[in-house]
């Protein structure tokens, strides 16, 4: 048995959007002995599929990082406002990387994945409009259109949404607050 490197290694948080209220940041670490070359893409939910925001090397046993926007003061000129995306970061070693996002006055923050599962399960998602703001968010990371469904469970009822079509390297997601969920959450 062999184990060998990836001609490229991928990661991905599936969250993203930039508007004048919004910070987003991601750090990337490099715990290897060798210099690691990367390069960032955002994959939209709709319009153009992607854009490359920047691309660069991580010295060995060091850290790095990129603003992507920071409120109304800066944001990267390459990215559609407004739009949701995925963060894609693809380099020639494996490196490790987090997210931190503050909108809406709260904060995410959250590791990249290189993970890709056909089934994801959630402890916990709630729907009170006006007080939380969850959403499940994925990336198609697949050359080929997917269909996702949304099947949640509670004090013994199913209930299943709609399948929704997903394109080929395109972000999606449900609002949960605005999902079709009312006879159950």
């Amino acid at each position: 048995r062999i184990n060998t490197q990836p001609v490229v290694n991928r990661l991905v948080y599936p969250e993203g959007l930039t508007n004048g209220n919004i910070a987003e940041f991601v750090s990337i670490i490099n715990p290897s002995d060798e210099t690691v070359n990367y390069t960032i893409y955002v994959q939209y939910e709709w319009g153009r599929v992607s854009d490359q925001i920047v691309s660069g090397t991580v010295r060995p046993r060091s850290r790095d990082g990129l603003t992507i926007a920071n409120r109304a003061e800066f944001s990267l000129p390459n990215i559609q406002q407004g739009v949701p995306y995925s963060i894609v970061l693809e380099s020639d070693k494996p490196l490790g990387a987090t997210l931190a996002h503050y909108d809406f006055g709260n904060s995410v923050g959250d590791s990249f994945s290189e993970r890709v599962a056909p089934d994801w399960q959630f402890a916990r998602v709630e729907r009170t409009p006006g007080l939380s703001d969850d959403f499940l968010v994925f990336y198609n990371p697949q050359n080929f259109e997917i269909e996702v469904t949304l099947t949640a469970y509670q004090n013994g009822q199913t209930f299943t949404l709609p399948a929704r079509r997903i394109e080929a390297m395109r972000r999606g997601g449900f609002d949960i607050n605005n999902a079709a969920f009312a006879d159950l959450l």
